[in-house]
């Protein structure tokens, strides 16, 4: 059976704690990457607590 994607689903998903040593900040920068190489970008859900929130 296949998978129907829900039209308002993320493209990924950062799911940990929001510091330096995790590395939220590369995640974001990647997904800027990403934005200039497709037509609207990427989207994305970052979920977490901590010193970076």
């Amino acid at each position: 059976m296949p998978v129907v994607p829900n039209g308002d689903a993320a493209d990924f998903l950062y799911l940990g704690m929001l510091s330096r040593l995790k590395g939220p900040d590369l995640c974001v920068e990647a997904l800027g990457e990403l934005s200039g190489r497709t037509d609207g970008g990427p989207t994305a859900v970052i979920v977490g607590t901590g010193e970076e929130r």
